[in-house]
């Protein structure tokens, strides 16, 4: 109950005021059809971010990761967001832990979404409708863009960092993502896929070249995680 999605077009479906005054921030279009996420602040103002900024800054650190949950349905035959995103584990699942073992092209970063996306219900289904969305939208005879709505991929307190536009006194407009704190949770171990790209490698038949080599336990802090590097 502290966010909701709102647009320019729907508050002026809904005879509601916009979501923020458009001389701040002037777009092409008055009735503006993107989406954008309105959390509830302490002070009672209100932070608008645009979703596609949220998704591409706080949905994993790598790009792969958007590509793949926007290129690939969740399930089913052939290729997957599953098969994409997650590389098999080379230990069994224990209770209580979250085990993640990254496809090579994912950045070490990714992995509490991953964890998420793969443990958690709430996660898993916000991922899911992001492909969902743009399939079922499509129309192969229309050369207009698609509108999707894409909110925040847990549940529970977070800090963001955000770079934007103030208004209306408490309120602000969010124009860049800096920064966001992961949620708190089971701890995440994080395994990832051999990519076989050593100087000298093994010939084939030679013992697998991580075989014994431990899990790394990530610790999640509590501080915000800067974005602005990768």
């Amino acid at each position: 109950g502290q966010w909701r999605f709102t647009s320019f077009q729907d508050a002026a479906w809904q005879n509601r005021s916009p979501p923020y005054p458009m001389d701040i921030h002037p777009l092409l279009y008055p009735k503006d059809r993107n989406w954008l996420i309105e959390f509830n602040l302490p002070g009672g103002g209100r932070l608008l971010i645009p979703c596609i900024e949220f998704f591409s800054r706080c949905y994993g650190r790598s790009g792969e990761v958007k590509r793949v949950l926007a290129t690939y349905p969740w399930d089913g035959p052939g290729d997957t967001a599953t098969s994409r995103l997650f590389a098999p584990l080379d230990t069994p699942e224990e209770p209580g832990r979250w085990q993640v073992c990254l496809q090579k092209k994912m950045h070490n970063g990714d992995v509490v979404f991953l964890a998420h996306a793969k443990y958690d219900d709430y996660t898993r289904n916000v991922a899911k409708k992001v492909h969902s969305q743009l399939s079922a939208s499509y129309d192969p005879t229309s050369v207009h863009p698609t509108f999707i709505k894409i909110g925040p991929w847990f549940q529970g307190p977070t800090e963001l960092s955000v770079d934007g536009i103030p208004f209306d006194g408490d309120s602000f407009l969010g124009l860049r993502v800096r920064g966001m704190s992961d949620p708190g949770g089971s701890l995440v171990l994080r395994q990832r896929e051999n990519s076989r790209n050593a100087e000298n490698p093994a010939p084939d038949g030679s013992p697998e070249a991580w075989a014994g080599v431990p899990k790394r336990a990530l610790v999640k802090h509590p501080e915000i995680i800067n974005l602005t590097g990768d």
